[in-house]
């Protein structure tokens, strides 16, 4: 089960194409509900809601059997009073990730305040890729809700988010060093420190680009332009606007890439 559920999020958050993957999600989909695998179906109808929701796609047919696992909220309930917290996680860091990428920065806002230190205390890493990317989204939420109240538990959660990454980075360069590089941007124009700022989000371009992670180039590029237009450079701004409208697109990500036009 754990093996399934870190595919399937690993080849989500990666950049799967959406289409493409909503297609073998579906395939794998009626595999894990024709033999009642309960616990992998319910971390494939989390991503799946995530793409039909980011993609525009129809969501798929469930099967009779395991009808009862398409809300998210009741899932992530039942997973809690199952204590099943690997579970708990995963369906939390879809949650963390979907409303960063349409930018409910309050709805992440909530789900970080709520969980992050009951799932630190209690996951342990139980699949460890996991629990590395809902620290880069809960960062991302971090420092946006630190530039908006100045609240010093948003820095503290941001630094340690850039802690975890630096050490991942150190171990596989590849696959966490724009999500570091993208972190440090985002601290850097929150605390003021222009300079660097702009830096770090053209070295996260050019990261994300170079490892071929194409929704987290769309994100940088997203952020970027926030930060242009912070500094009241509203043409360099609207270039990385167009810039991330395309990379959302050729994600699959029709649905987010409409709200940016």
């Amino acid at each position: 089960c754990a093996l399934a559920m870190s595919y399937v999020c690993r080849a989500f958050f990666s950049g799967s194409h959406l289409a493409s993957f909503h297609k073998e999600l579906a395939v794998f989909c009626h595999q894990m509900s024709r033999h009642n695998q309960i616990r992998p179906y319910v971390v494939l109808v989390s991503v799946s809601n995530a793409i039909v929701n980011l993609s525009g796609e129809p969501a798929p047919g469930f099967c009779d059997n395991v009808s009862n696992y398409e809300d998210n909220e009741e899932n992530l309930s039942q997973a809690i009073k199952k204590q099943d917290i690997a579970l708990c996680e995963v369906i939390l860091t879809i949650q963390i990730a979907e409303n960063v990428i349409f930018r409910r920065i309050d709805l992440a806002e909530k789900i970080v305040r709520q969980y992050q230190d009951f799932i630190d205390l209690h996951a342990g890493g139980i699949i460890k890729r996991i629990s590395i990317i809902r620290t880069f989204y809960s960062g991302l939420v971090a420092f946006q809700c630190f530039r908006e109240t100045n609240d010093r538990y948003w820095m503290d959660q941001g630094m340690k988010a850039i802690k975890v990454m630096e050490i991942w980075t150190n171990e596989c360069n590849w696959n966490f060093e724009n999500k570091m590089l993208l972190l440090n941007a985002e601290y850097h124009f929150s605390i003021g420190d222009f300079d660097k700022a702009t830096e770090g989000y053209h070295l996260s371009l050019i990261s994300s680009r170079k490892h071929r992670f194409l929704c987290e180039e769309a994100i940088a590029n997203e952020l970027a332009a926030y930060f242009h237009l912070k500094k009241g450079m509203e043409d360099l701004s609207s270039q990385f606007m167009k810039r991330a409208i395309k990379c959302y697109q050729s994600w699959g990500a029709v649905k987010k890439a409409e709200t940016l036009k």
